[in-house]
């Protein structure tokens, strides 16, 4: 697979993501995913605020539609793409009670950066079933990605030196912006 990991609809409006990923699927020959986010961490730095939930899943559904080659209507006039291969998958990244039902909800797939454990995981698996149910979508069909670090050194305290300021970064991260 080929794609963005992770992107906000904050700095690109969800007409050029659409056309982003539909590019990218087309160019990798179906091999592209489209990764979204609210927009915490990157977007808080430029003094901006993340997309509400509401605001995001409405995105995310745009983008599916545009992806899928149907036309949206705006104030302006339909915009629409077009492109002969399957549409990219959508993955949403999410950490929080909200953001995983809402994947559930509307998305093929969910980057969980909750680290590795199990506990963690199987709460989050909860949530996203959840959110499925809701949607009477197949739990089963959304694609789990687990991100978390990682490293492998023969010497422990050279491993936790390397990815200690990561680990803080994503705990800082999961305490702040993860409510949702």
């Amino acid at each position: 697979m080929l794609g963005i990991a992770v992107t906000n609809m904050v700095f690109r409006h969800p007409t050029v993501l659409a056309g982003a990923a539909a590019s990218l699927n087309e160019i990798s020959k179906g091999r592209a995913i489209l990764g979204l986010g609210t927009g915490d961490g990157p977007v808080y730095s430029q003094g901006l605020k993340a997309t509400p939930m509401r605001e995001f899943e409405a995105g995310v559904r745009m983008i599916r539609e545009l992806v899928q080659g149907k036309a949206i209507q705006f104030p302006t006039g339909k915009v629409g793409i077009s492109f002969n291969l399957r549409p990219p998958p959508i993955y949403v990244s999410a950490e929080g009670p909200k953001g995983l039902q809402l994947a559930g909800r509307s998305a093929d797939g969910v980057i969980l950066g909750t680290g590795f454990d199990l506990r963690v995981y199987e709460w989050a698996k909860q949530k996203i079933r959840d959110g499925a149910a809701e949607a009477e979508r197949n739990a089963g069909d959304i694609a789990i990605v687990a991100a978390g670090m990682l490293c492998v050194r023969e010497d422990g305290t050279e491993a936790r030196t390397i990815v200690r300021n990561r680990i803080a970064n994503r705990a800082h991260h999961n305490f702040c912006f993860t409510y949702e």
